[in-house]
């Protein structure tokens, strides 16, 4: 699994790190791929019962922020992904900041953050592009509307993927692996009932936010484009990633 987070590492670091805009789109959908085939793991489908992989530990981290007021988009955006990765997320305030807390197995907390911090980066960067030549009226609003609307396409993306992806797993002949993603499952299931309840905690309030319907339009269109898949693959990026 080292490996593997290795590999993602040096994705994520590629795709934020390049001149071309294509080849850092497709580095960030090459990571994602290999994040959900290995948390998953349609790496784990095609293997027997002499598996030797044990459950992974339940864990809860911080992906910590600077913001000092809860930025809804970055709310829903981390919780989006960690639902996607079959994680809970709740956050808390601090005078450093909002903190977004990750709860669940410690390979899909992991993914969690290094999926958000790429998608946070992404939709921050378009939606500045976009707002330099399409941007008009009340910067705030038109910003918030484009985001929040990138976030709720992403949401729905990633959440059919891992519904796809639950499908595999539910028909897959059994095997050691699967019958482990399915404790997995049941034990981050199990824990964050017992963690919610001691934290007591309670749904956040819902904020109004102010809609420009253009805006939403285009981070609906930026939602749909930002890279989850790796279905064709750029041999420099793949050169630079190796080993």
């Amino acid at each position: 699994m080292a490996d593997i987070v290795g590999r993602i590492k040096k994705l994520i670091a590629l795709s934020k790190n390049n001149n071309s805009t294509a080849e850092a789109a497709n580095a960030a959908a090459l990571a994602q791929d290999l994040m959900f085939k290995h948390q998953i793991g349609e790496g784990d489908l095609d293997v027997g019962d002499n598996d030797e992989r044990t459950p992974e530990e339940i864990v809860n981290n911080p992906i910590q922020t600077s913001d000092a007021k809860r930025a809804v988009w970055k709310s829903s955006l981390a919780h989006a992904v960690a639902t996607g990765f079959g994680c809970e997320m709740y956050f808390s305030r601090t005078v450093n900041g909002t903190t977004f807390h990750i709860f669940g197995t410690t390979t899909a907390v992991q993914t969690v953050h290094y999926v958000f911090g790429y998608l946070n980066l992404e939709i921050t960067r378009l939606c500045e592009q976009e707002w330099r030549e399409n941007g008009e009226g009340s910067a705030k609003t038109w910003k918030n509307s484009f985001r929040l609307a990138a976030v709720n396409e992403l949401r729905a993306r990633l959440l059919a993927k891992r519904k796809e992806q639950q499908i595999k797993v539910a028909t897959a002949p059994t095997s050691t692996a699967i019958a482990l993603y399915k404790t997995d499952e049941e034990r981050v299931a199990s824990g964050w009932k017992a963690e919610s309840k001691k934290l007591n905690l309670r749904s956040a309030p819902t904020s109004r936010v102010r809609t420009s319907y253009s805006a939403y339009d285009r981070g609906r269109t930026a939602g749909r484009s930002i890279g989850l898949d790796a279905k064709a693959g750029i041999s420099a990026s793949k050169e630079r990633i190796a080993g």
